[in-house]
């Protein structure tokens, strides 16, 4: 079984059995929690060697995945928008969004969670990238 270390680069790792992950907060400047995957892990070390790498990315992969969430910018205009409010642009969507969570799978894919601010009536958007950090789906969490 998995357990709690410290990491030379992601810092310290904390093991949730239930999860089956590894949890580091503050790995990075630009996403406060990082989770690690272990769910279809062949080899632990060589994943975490990769998480360790991909931090370099990490900053370029969520501008990417904050400007994939503006697909969800008509739904927020025409579904969830008060009543009386003035639709929003890009700019003002992306100004609502802030990096709660990013998780890294084995695979080489990835999810950031945003927390929304008003957009989504306290629901957050979750984006996943592929490998090559591009990304491939947002939509609605939480």
């Amino acid at each position: 079984m998995p357990a709690d270390f410290v990491h030379p680069v992601l810092g310290a790792l904390a093991y949730d059995q239930g999860l089956n992950w590894y949890s580091a907060d503050g790995a990075s400047n630009s996403v406060p929690q990082l989770y690690l995957s272990l769910d279809e892990c062949p080899d632990e070390d060589v994943f975490i060697a990769q998480a360790s790498r991909r931090l370099e990315s990490l900053s370029a992969s969520i501008a990417r995945a904050k400007g994939a969430a503006c697909s969800l910018l008509e739904l927020a205009n025409s579904e969830w928008l008060p009543e009386g409010a003035t639709p929003m642009d890009a700019a003002g969507f992306m100004a609502k969004l802030t990096v709660d969570s990013a998780t890294f799978y084995p695979d080489g894919t990835m999810d950031v969670i945003f927390r929304a601010d008003d957009l989504f009536a306290g629901h957050g958007v979750i984006v996943s990238l592929d490998a090559d950090g591009q990304a491939i789906d947002a939509a609605i969490c939480g």
